[in-house]
């Protein structure tokens, strides 16, 4: 049963000091595949900055990467490299794979495939975030791959042995973290 947050003041503050909650085993991770990260949008990479890990982050759309690539700030990440995370086959596993609002953006028929292969290169644990519930968002910035084409329940990850946050009030603006220790 998913562990619900009812706040006033649900923000990104919010959702940072629930992940800190989550995770306080955070400093233990060697390696991490951060999934989904974009130049003007890669928040929670800072949660991973610390000594001795290596972040890698896989990407779906090449511009976003090339940017990313580029960035002075981004220069301590060890790998940043194009890929499709429901097809996506790391040559190594990682500690920690975290996805952070990105399985919207993957058709749910395929979701249940793409955990397991998640699953399959993943040592310790798996974290996602997502909209709670339906949340319509289109294309940005000519980039096809940020529609919301899925809108999950918690049952839908706890029915995989993910353990379940919801923050907020279901729909726009809410937040849903599923984590899966190993």
């Amino acid at each position: 049963m998913a562990k619900h947050f009812k706040s006033k003041q649900f923000d990104g503050k919010f959702r940072w000091e629930r992940l800190h909650a989550l995770l306080p085993d955070v400093k233990e991770f060697a390696t991490v595949l951060y999934v989904g990260a974009r130049p003007q949008r890669q928040d929670h990479l800072k949660l991973f900055r610390i000594p001795e890990c290596s972040v890698d982050i896989v990407e779906i759309w090449k511009p976003n990467v090339i940017k990313m690539r580029t960035m002075k700030d981004l220069a301590w990440i060890r790998n940043i490299e194009v890929g499709d995370i429901t097809k996506y086959v790391p040559k190594e596993n990682y500690d920690a794979v975290f996805w952070w609002h990105g399985p919207e953006h993957v058709q749910s028929e395929v979701m249940e495939s793409t955990l397991k292969l998640i699953e399959s290169y993943t040592n310790k644990i798996i974290i996602l975030g997502n909209p709670w519930g339906k949340y319509l968002e289109h294309s940005s910035e000519k980039n096809p791959y940020e529609q919301h084409v899925s809108h999950y329940q918690p049952e839908f990850f706890e029915k995989f042995g993910y353990v379940v946050e919801t923050h907020g009030k279901e729909g726009p603006g809410s937040n849903m973290i599923a984590i899966k220790r190993k």
